[in-house]
């Protein structure tokens, strides 16, 4: 989850920025879990823009990449130090996200997500074992 100050927000002129859209100097992660790091590509007649995207959810992902209003560039995935056995946080491309399901708690979602050296991280709120999961459905595969 990422979180800010409303009153750190930075008074961007209406002409550059969408109405709805809001900039911020900053944002906080609040819970030490893995979360996306996202390249997409908005393409228009002439033009593109490329934008980065701090993402949450895997379904997020998924959401763009079925979607037609944007392309993804890019994805990284960023673990926290707990998870990638390390002492940092680590960006790492990703190339597969699979929704999975745990047979001790079905009812519950858990993901597993497949980087560049082929390393799988999996990820659950009760922390399931990899070796345990049933991969449901791949929801996101990197395009080369």
């Amino acid at each position: 989850m990422f979180s800010t100050l409303e009153g750190s927000e930075i008074a961007t002129p209406l002409g550059l920025r969408d109405p709805d859209e809001h900039h911020w100097p900053y944002v906080e992660l609040l819970l030490q879990i893995p979360w996306l790091f996202v390249t997409v590509v908005k393409r228009k007649k002439h033009s593109s823009l490329r934008r980065q995207l701090f993402l949450l959810y895997p379904e997020q992902l998924a959401g763009i990449a079925s979607g037609r209003s944007a392309d993804i560039e890019s994805a990284v995935l960023v673990t926290p130090p707990h998870m990638n056995g390390s002492d940092k946080w680590r960006f790492e491309d990703l190339t597969e996200v699979w929704h999975c399901v745990d047979p001790e708690t079905p009812e519950l979602s858990a993901y597993i997500y497949v980087v560049a050296t082929g390393r799988e991280y999996s990820s659950s709120l009760l922390e399931a074992n990899p070796q345990k999961l049933i991969r449901e459905r791949q929801i996101y595969t990197a395009v080369h």
